[in-house]
């Protein structure tokens, strides 16, 4: 599958495809004091990756690295399994 660069970080082709059509569109903060618009499905990558300072939700900015942003679910839970099973 071939990559391609956006802000210095690599993207599927199947990300890219959809950069001019549907999703929603987040303001972002680099370092350098620009900001800019990217898809909702970029922002992981881009927070992973270091480009961005910050990123505005609908409370406010977030700064990355200083305040609470949500951590990617790992499919390996090695806890207790709490959920009953539903036989339907």
């Amino acid at each position: 599958m071939e990559l391609r660069q956006f802000r210095g970080v690599a993207l599927r082709e199947s990300f890219c495809s959809g950069l001019g059509r549907w999703g929603m569109l987040i303001q972002v903060g680099y370092d350098d004091r620009r900001y800019d618009y990217v898809k909702d499905f970029m922002l992981d990558k881009l927070i992973e990756a270091g480009t961005i300072a910050k990123f505005r939700r609908s409370s406010g900015w977030v700064r990355v690295g200083v305040d609470p942003v949500r951590q990617r679910s790992s499919d390996n839970y090695d806890g207790l399994e709490r959920r009953r099973a539903v036989n339907g």
